[in-house]
């Protein structure tokens, strides 16, 4: 699964879902994908399969170098997933505001620029 097999919106709708089904990890991870579907679509990166998630937050360090409040947002909300996806950290209301709120900040930069 790769962040461009939906749009932002499809994957903020599955992540709703997800939620609604009590299913916050896989919930978090659509919301990760839906930001990464975001900031192609703005081409900030572009997607990949070989990609890292450090990958992306490199590439859109060297494309928005100008921009540190989003790069703080990313960086944030990567840390929040791998700790998340690939640790022991639950999925809990906090840490789904917590990326929401990042995620919110990311797109307004986004927009703005």
């Amino acid at each position: 699964v790769t962040a461009d097999d939906l749009p932002e919106s499809g994957w903020l709708a599955l992540a709703r879902r997800l939620m609604e089904e009590g299913d916050s990890r896989l919930a978090l991870r659509a919301m990760y994908l839906a930001s990464l579907a975001m900031l192609a679509g703005k081409s900030r990166i572009s997607i990949a399969k070989f990609k890292s998630n450090m990958d992306y937050q490199r590439e859109l360090d060297r494309r928005c170098h100008s921009m540190p409040q989003l790069l703080d947002a990313f960086g944030r909300n990567v840390g929040v997933f791998e700790a998340v996806w690939y640790g022991t950290h639950e999925a809990s209301a906090q840490i789904i505001d917590a990326f929401t709120a990042n995620q919110t900040t990311i797109g307004q930069i986004i927009a703005d620029a």
